[in-house]
């Protein structure tokens, strides 16, 4: 045996040693005693919390915050498009390695200062590369997004809201 392995012998023994000890000479009236004294502690805890919590009065933040949950949103972050989903390409895009990727537009969120686009589970802003494919983000609409081959600019796609769109990729060298 190599000496770290003699050192977890010995303190393994030493605390099966120290188990058995405390095993025979421990009374049960000793543990009877502590358990009851923390159940009761435990009671009174929880006595005072709820007699707290029902005697409590919301603050006028909670209120509030309660208030302009219940109201109706002038500015809802999650558009619902009504439009029929339609997609139109403008120019075929041609495929020189038939690789194919799937594209989807599946969300729309305007703040302040920009408009995000949510395709692939990613967000991308006007002007952002999709990753890895080398287009082009160029207009952000809430029913659609525009997207442009980078190299060449004129292969411009239209993604609908909720559809998805094979698009075939050239081979990066």
């Amino acid at each position: 045996m190599k000496t770290r392995e003699k050192i977890i012998a010995g303190l393994a023994f030493i605390a099966l040693i120290y188990m058995v000890i405390s095993l025979l000479f421990s009374s049960p009236e000793n543990d009877t005693k502590e358990l009851e004294k923390i159940s009761q502690d435990l009671n009174q805890f929880a006595t005072q919390a709820v007699m707290k919590a029902v005697g409590a009065q919301p603050s006028e933040l909670d209120l509030y915050v309660t208030d302009m949950a219940e109201a109706e949103w002038m500015n809802n972050p999650f558009l619902k498009s009504e439009s029929p989903v339609i997609s139109e390409q403008v120019d075929n895009v041609t495929a020189t390695s038939g690789e194919t990727m799937e594209i989807t537009y599946t969300g729309y969120l305007k703040t302040m200062e920009k408009k995000l686009a949510i395709i692939n589970d990613f967000e991308y802003e006007e002007g952002e590369m999709l990753d890895r494919i080398g287009y082009l983000v160029l207009d952000i609409t809430p029913g659609r997004v525009v997207i442009v081959d980078k190299k060449k600019k004129k292969n411009q796609i239209i993604l609908p809201m909720e559809e998805t769109y094979l698009l075939q990729l050239e081979k990066i060298k």
